[in-house]
């Protein structure tokens, strides 16, 4: 039954040269190529990963920093405003007791 019908002999010839070593593969048989391939792809995916982690992790913590410690024009302008204002109060509170002073000075 040589490469007949029903001859199984390529098929089993086939299987086998996947525990074959092979010269141009360094000799190493296909199935040992094949499981560092899976192992190379996994150790890249595991390394993007874990470097995509890092960066998330890098910029939370970036703009945590920057919430505590940076300046916020819009915050400084209204406060500007505030001060301003309290200083525009104060000053016309010394104005009223400046005219009044004067004018008790004036009945003395």
């Amino acid at each position: 039954m040589n490469g007949e019908k029903g001859d199984n002999k390529t098929a089993v010839a086939i299987a086998g040269l996947e525990s074959t070593k092979i010269q141009s593969l360094d000799g190493t048989t296909l199935k040992e190529r094949y499981q560092g391939l899976v192992n190379d792809v996994s150790v890249a995916a595991a390394a993007k990963n874990d470097a995509e982690a890092t960066l998330v992790v890098k910029e939370t913590l970036a703009a945590q920093r920057e919430s505590l410690s940076g300046v916020s024009l819009d915050e400084e302008a209204i406060n500007l405003m505030k001060y301003q204002r309290a200083f525009q109060g104060a000053s016309r509170l010394i104005a009223a007791v400046n005219e009044l002073m004067d004018s008790i000075m004036e009945l003395v």
